[in-house]
């Protein structure tokens, strides 16, 4: 009988996994930069988790904060991306990143972070967790040599052990996934299940006392991984179909705040208009007339007028509008900014809820969001909406509606 001998031979780190590499070591440099303020720390864990935040992300949140040192650090490791990877191993690529790296002397920002931290217990530490991320990182995306080619099991199918079930997991959790480079996705799985079955049936000849071609304890496997796999899709699917409605619901939650808002404001003109007419009767009642200005001025107490709106574009650098580039009505392609007067000199402003406005704004946020607006999470590369959490509040001044500071419109971007 010939037996079929198949092996997985060992492939060296791709560049995909040796970025994400870099990327998990730069986030980690960076938690660790930020530990000794309590405040950019805690800010820091909360917004940008090492474990699903990219490299844009933790960009953003570290120049959102203005924390220059950190800035030059972050982009210093970045450029180990430009590394030369041709025939590094897991190991060698572990060794360069949770060690080597901290004692090369081309990267000066580096090694400042490394002499500040010499004599410190905490970062030996660092470097001993930061190795064993990279590893498991690592070896989740690379091939690895699987310990036992197939021959062993299916010799060991052969006679229905237990040790071909674990040989199987063992070759296709560390051989197979890691072949396909950590992208078999599910059909990719089963067909592979399938096809090893279809192997040892092959060898089999002799047919086991229950007449199965295929040993219990293999059928057993191969459903329990085919239900594994189908478990985990539903799982990304549903987590995906929740953040979908979530954010479908906070929009739902803006609409009917301000559907509220408008009805009270209904209610208070009925009301209004009810007095004014109550008014008018009693003084037609009472047989005497009173001035048609003092009338008029009464009314006009009663009746409020409409809040005054306009819009702007993009706001000045110093958190400034031109008066002049105000608009009495939207204009789709150039409008992002809702204002609504308080009174001749105060107004409020929101960015404008369109799908124009907010497609406008994300082009450029550093210029057309970030002078007027602070954000109460950081900035998502793949942000489509931008919720108006809090209004902000602007003052005409010579010929400009200026914010203050400290009177920006809070936001919050959304996906």
């Amino acid at each position: 009988m010939t037996i079929l001998s198949v092996g997985f031979v060992q492939v060296r780190v791709n560049r995909k996994s040796f970025d994400r590499a870099v990327e998990l070591l730069n986030c980690r440099m960076t938690e660790l930069s930020l530990k000794r303020d309590g405040k950019y720390s805690s800010m820091f864990k909360r917004e940008c988790s090492c474990d699903s935040s990219s490299n844009d992300q933790i960009l953003q949140f570290l120049r959102s904060n203005k924390i220059k040192n950190t800035i030059s650090l972050f982009e210093e490791v970045n450029t180990l991306k430009n590394f030369n990877i041709s025939n590094l191993s897991v190991d060698d690529v572990v060794d360069l990143l949770s060690d080597n790296i901290f004692a090369d002397k081309r990267y000066g920002k580096i090694r400042v972070f490394v002499e500040k931290r010499s004599n410190n217990n905490e970062f030996e530490s660092f470097k001993a967790d930061l190795r064993s991320e990279l590893k498991a990182l690592l070896l989740e995306g690379s091939p690895r040599q699987a310990d036992t080619g197939l021959e062993v099991i299916v010799s060991n199918a052969k006679n229905g052990s237990e040790s071909s079930v674990l040989e199987m997991n063992k070759t296709l959790k560390y051989g197979v996934a890691s072949f396909l480079g950590g992208q078999s996705d599910f059909l990719i799985l089963i067909s592979l299940i399938i096809s090893i079955s279809a192997l040892i049936v092959s060898v089999r000849r002799k047919k086991t006392e229950n007449g199965d071609d295929i040993p219990y304890n293999i059928r057993k496997y191969v459903k329990e991984k085919i239900w594994e796999a189908s478990t985990s899709r539903k799982t990304e699917d549903n987590s995906k179909i929740s953040s979908d409605l979530n954010a479908l619901q906070r929009r739902i939650d803006a609409i009917e705040r301000r559907i509220d808002e408008l009805k009270r404001r209904i209610d208070e003109l009925y009301s209004e208009i009810e007095e004014v007419q109550d008014l008018v009767k009693s003084n037609t009642d009472q047989g005497t007339m009173i001035e048609p200005a003092r009338l008029t001025e009464k009314i006009s107490k009663k009746v409020e007028q409409p809040p005054v709106e306009f819009f702007l574009s993009t706001p000045n650098a110093d958190g400034s509008f031109n008066e002049t580039s105000s608009s009495q009505t939207y204009r789709d392609g150039a409008t992002i900014y809702r204002f609504t007067k308080i009174d001749s000199n105060t107004a409020t402003f929101r960015i404008d809820e369109r799908d124009a406005s907010l497609k406008l704004a994300l082009q450029y946020p550093d210029k057309n969001i970030d002078p007027v607006c602070e954000a109460l999470n950081a900035y998502n590369p793949r942000a489509t909406r931008i919720l108006t959490v809090n209004d902000g509040e602007a003052i005409l001044q010579n010929g400009k509606w200026v914010v203050d500071q400290n009177k920006k419109a809070k936001i919050r971007y959304e996906d």
